[in-house]
């Protein structure tokens, strides 16, 4: 009977489940705002509160099983203490009965346990809930946002070279290269070789079943069939472009294998996994390298990307702004662009590429009367749009890793001319410093090698300087007058085409006459480089002198946008107290609204009913009167006749010596002086200017 009752006992015993005892293992509790400490919980398990708006204020991690030298180490972080001192396994983290957040936290193994396990973590903080998992001494939760910490889950992980190793060999020209582990790079990434033979050992310990098989592509042999761990896969001196690498059975559903390759001539592709391309096709472009890495799916932190694998599909797609149309839909690949045979200016244009390749299209326009615009990227507009500007021209180019494959060709169509020849790689296509109409553009990309269809001479044209670089000829053969941007210098040349002044300055002078001028719209425009306000009117005696009723408007518009300026006052003085007082008005002037010492005055003296006998003595005494007050930049302006014929009333020595802005409005200008500026039009049309508006070129 007893020997019946012991078999029912060891049989009893041996239905029981049987727990495996883990190699390492830990519990934790927290220390909870009202609850105070929580009961203890295993790996995998939350400790502390969600919903309920209570801080966690300290932790204690309790190190179970330990077949292992070394344990787990932690610290935390605590509102009005920061970074407390780092404690071990059973020790207490944090503050209790001081009513203070955990805020951050940090765990590690250490010693040998750390060689087989990795500690991952997560807190469920304030106002954020559950954060991302972080591991091995990474910070979870916040710091400077004063955000309380509420529960926290902590798992111990195996490592997976615990059980499964990864070790993979590249052959290139030079042989074998040695054998790599697994996260490890194999092969070289100089460009200067690529793989012809690979292989990848797996050596599985788990009781997991599985293997891993493999195979590439080259673009002559097509793809190799699979192989499986430990076996070569490739063709000796045939290098291959693409590879492929999955595992199979229970190890695929437990793992996953993640994989990337550096492109000759590329570079390093983003990475891939479980069985998906890696690689290029189309591009003759051989791998160099190859890194492989094996990780549990549970806790994989590669991020995989469309980019691990790129074929021959590079195009561009643009869009242009058209005067009266507006921004026109995109085209694709060498598709007209803007409006042909309507007379209608292209005024900006935005250039999209579309590739898997590494790298960007980089384009600048030449924009009338400004020049080359900035370099814009990808989609981003280059031009203007609302101030009637042309485009004369256009620059395209490739950078990084797209450039090595592909040319980028383009061409333009020009009011009057038509279609110009192909350019390419950022030289200039269009019709430069001609104040030409661009009306549509071509632009495709071109794979390097294959030949192209179409003339390459005369992508561009431009004008020519003749009779000694006195005139300037644009590309209709039409002799340039006026104000003209050449090839980034503006020039200003008389209505003979006579060159007047290099390095010109276009000046406007405003006064009461111009009314409310839209100074915001003027600086828009660029085309204005500079204005001369009047402050006002001086005296003939011992008369006040009068502001004039625009001058507070204007001056604080060009101050707040920046526009360069200068001021004048229209001059009355018949005595030296007279030009005192115009001088002390100015400076009064000048002091109320900061205006620089440095700033130019300008003298205005052409008042006919003055005798020369008055002027020699008024002006000379302004200018003095001014500069003893620190004032140094004074000039005299008045009528060519005035100042340059034998009776006129301002031709002296004794006043020529003083900078002059003289006003002609003639085709071209007779003063035999120098002169510092020209006012040459009183009927000048300015953009934001309602009516007529004096023109100068200064220089």
């Amino acid at each position: 009977m007893k020997k019946i009752k012991y078999l029912l006992i060891l049989l009893l015993f041996l239905l029981l489940p049987i727990t495996k005892v883990k190699a390492f293992d830990i519990n934790y509790q927290a220390h909870v705002q009202k609850y105070g400490w929580m009961n203890y919980v295993d790996s995998g398990n939350m400790t502390g509160t969600t919903g309920q708006s209570l801080r966690m204020e300290a932790l204690r991690i309790n190190v179970k099983n330990n077949e292992y030298s070394g344990g787990i180490a932690y610290r935390v972080h605590v509102q009005r203490y920061g970074w407390m001192t780092t404690v071990g396994g059973g020790s207490v983290a944090g503050t209790t009965g001081q009513s203070l957040r955990m805020e951050a936290i940090k765990i590690e193994l250490t010693g040998e346990v750390s060689q087989y396990y990795d500690v991952y973590y997560r807190v469920h903080v304030q106002n954020i809930g559950w954060m991302e998992w972080v591991k091995n001494g990474q910070m979870a939760g916040t710091t400077g946002k004063s955000l309380r910490m509420e529960s926290l889950e902590i798992k111990l992980v195996e490592k997976e070279t615990k059980k499964i190793s990864l070790t993979y060999q590249s052959h290139n020209s030079d042989g074998w290269l040695e054998e790599v582990k697994n996260n490890e790079v194999s092969g070289i990434t100089d460009n200067t070789k690529s793989i012809d033979l690979f292989k990848i050992n797996l050596d599985n310990k788990s009781n997991i079943n599985g293997d891993i098989v493999y195979q590439v592509y080259n673009s002559s042999t097509g793809w190799t069939k699979e192989t499986n761990s430990n076996n070569e896969v490739g063709i000796e001196n045939s290098n291959f472009e693409t590879i492929k690498i999955r595992l199979t059975d229970n190890l695929a559903q437990k793992y996953n294998i993640f994989y990337r390759v550096y492109s000759n001539n590329i570079g390093w592709l983003d990475w891939t996994s479980n069985g998906m391309m890696a690689g290029t096709t189309g591009f003759n472009s051989n791998i160099g390298a190859i890194q492989i890495k094996l990780q549990s799916k549970e806790y994989s932190d590669v991020k995989v990307s469309s980019k691990a694998y790129i074929e021959d599909s590079s195009s561009v797609t643009y869009s242009s702004h058209v005067q009266s149309i507006g921004w026109q839909g995109y085209v694709k690949e060498g598709e007209p662009s803007g409006s042909l045979g309507n007379n209608l200016r292209l005024e900006s244009i935005k250039i999209k590429l579309n590739s898997k390749l590494e790298g960007n299209i980089t384009y600048k326009t030449f924009i009338a009367r400004r020049g080359w615009s900035k370099e814009s990227t990808s989609d981003i507009e280059s031009g203007t749009t609302g101030l009637s500007r042309n485009l004369e021209a256009i620059s395209i180019n490739l950078t990084g890793s797209i450039s090595n494959y592909y040319d980028v060709y383009y061409r333009t169509y020009i009011v009057n001319i038509g279609w110009l020849d192909w350019a390419r790689n950022g030289e200039t296509a269009g019709a430069l410093n001609s104040n030409a109409k661009l009306e549509a553009v071509q632009i495709k990309l071109v794979r390097k090698g294959e030949t192209f269809v179409g003339k390459t001479t005369r992508k561009s044209i431009t004008g020519t300087w003749k009779n000694n670089n006195t005139n300037y000829y644009d590309c209709f053969n039409n002799k340039v007058t006026g104000f003209r941007l050449i090839d980034g210098i503006k020039y200003f040349f008389d209505e003979d085409g006579k060159l007047m002044i290099k390095n010109a300055k276009k000046v406007i002078d405003v006064s009461s006459w111009q009314g409310d001028i839209d100074w915001d719209t003027i600086k828009k425009q660029e085309d204005v480089d500079a204005a001369i306000i009047r402050v006002g009117w001086g005296t003939s005696y011992n008369d006040a002198c009068g502001v004039d009723s625009k001058f507070d408007r204007n001056i604080k518009a060009v101050q707040r946008l920046g526009i360069p300026y200068a001021i004048y006052i229209y001059a009355y003085a018949e005595t030296e107290s007279a030009a005192t007082k115009e001088a002390e008005f100015i400076i009064s002037k000048m002091n109320q609204y900061n205006i620089p010492k440095s700033t130019f005055v300008w003298y205005d003296a052409e008042l006919s009913s003055i005798p020369k006998t008055t002027y020699i003595k008024v002006i000379p005494h302004f200018v003095n009167v001014m500069k003893s007050k620190g004032y140094n930049n004074v000039g005299v302006y008045s009528g060519v006749r005035q100042l340059d014929t034998l009776y006129g009333n301002l031709y002296s020595s004794s006043i020529r010596v003083y900078p002059i802005w003289v006003a002609q409005y003639y085709r071209n200008l007779q003063y035999t002086g120098y002169y510092k500026g020209w006012q040459f039009q009183s009927d000048g049309q300015i953009t934001g200017i309602n009516g007529n508006v004096d023109v100068s070129a200064f220089y």
